[in-house]
Parts: C-alpha cells; sequence; structure tokens
C-alpha cells in the first residue's frame, strides 16, 4: 500500500493522500508556462524535458540569463511517520554531469527547481544546487507543508528547510526568485562553489 502524505487543496485545507506525480515533458511545459508568466523569451535552449535544463532566456529588458535547473516533482519524503515532510531527490552534477556544472553570476544561475501541484494549485521550490554538490550519491532537498502553506498565502517566501535556504513561490513571482537567488549566491555565499 502506498504512503499516504499530507497534501494541500486549492482552499488550502490539508488532507492525506497519495502523491501526484508529473512526467517530465509535462514538468517541462509548467517550466514554459512559468517563462511566460513572468515575461521571459527563450533565446536558445539545448535541452527541452531532460534534465537538466540548460536554457538562455530574455527577460522583458532584454537581459539575457543561461539557467541550468534540475526541474524535479515535489512528493513525499518517504517518512509514514512524517508525512507533513516532501522531497525532490537530485544527483551530484559535480561529479555526474561536470559539463552542466557552472557557477552563478549576475546573468547565469543553476539551482534545483521543484513543482507541486495536488489540487491545480501549483506551486514552485528552488534550492541552491552548490548546497548538495559534496557528496557522491543522491541528495533529498525537503520542504514542508507548512512551508508550501505560507508560500500560497505569501505568493514568494524564503524559509529554511533541513539548515538550508529554500525559496517558495507562485507561478508569477519566478522572475523575483531569480533576482534574489542571485544575490543570494554572490553576496551571502562564501562557498558557493565549494
Amino acid at each position: 500500500m502506498s504512503i499516504l502524505y499530507e497534501q494541500i487543496l486549492t482552499s488550502n485545507e490539508i488532507i492525506k493522500a497519495e502523491d501526484k506525480k508529473y512526467p517530465p515533458k509535462m514538468l517541462y511545459e509548467k517550466f514554459l508556462d512559468l517563462l511566460d508568466a513572468n515575461d521571459f523569451s527563450i533565446y536558445e535552449s539545448s535541452s527541452k524535458s531532460k534534465a537538466p535544463i540548460d536554457i538562455v532566456v530574455k527577460d522583458k529588458n532584454d537581459n539575457l540569463y543561461r539557467l541550468v535547473i534540475y526541474l524535479r516533482n515535489i512528493t513525499g519524503a518517504g517518512w509514514e511517520d512524517k508525512p507533513q515532510f516532501k522531497r525532490v531527490q537530485v544527483i551530484n552534477v559535480r561529479y555526474n554531469q561536470p559539463d552542466k556544472y557552472i557557477s552563478t553570476t549576475k546573468n547565469q544561475a543553476m539551482f534545483i527547481l521543484g513543482y507541486y501541484n495536488f489540487d491545480n494549485n501549483p506551486i514552485f521550490v528552488a534550492w541552491d544546487l552548490y548546497r548538495y554538490t559534496n557528496h557522491n550519491t543522491n541528495r533529498s532537498c525537503y520542504v514542508t507543508i507548512n512551508h508550501l502553506l505560507t508560500g500560497y498565502e505569501k505568493g514568494f517566501y524564503e524559509g529554511v528547510a533541513a539548515e538550508n535556504i529554500i525559496w517558495v513561490f507562485k507561478e508569477k513571482y519566478f522572475s523575483k526568485f531569480i533576482d534574489e537567488y542571485i544575490k543570494y549566491v554572490l553576496e551571502y555565499r562564501e562557498d558557493k562553489d565549494e
């Protein structure tokens, strides 16, 4: 029998149910919707739905950004006794895909982007990929139901989950996330390439 995890309805009511997962092609389509909602256009793309998404986008001010994104479904963390925890799993990019490992600058960024949509209520969570490159094995990036609820209520939320900074946001706040994330990596992470 499948584990039932806490899920959020459009009304912000929490229920227990199985996770919803989206196939890679559909996740990629959701990412394209995210770009469109923030007035980004695709300037160049070397990948479609296969991870990572390696794409150059242009914003409404004609600024170009290279984005290397590991787009994943947000699902239950696998703990029956902690149904409020969710996660995405990622590989160690530095070891497994070194050609995709880039440093974040004012015009390029690399991050993990999780997608959650249980009841026609999409929300995104981003994690600092550099925090997950010091291990030889796959890693999990965590978020809780309370983080997601705060994101739904505020639209954009920066918090801490499992001792790591996370950004939780609705679709229209992607541009704000990019600005905040680049600022965070450049100004606050002394070990940004470690």
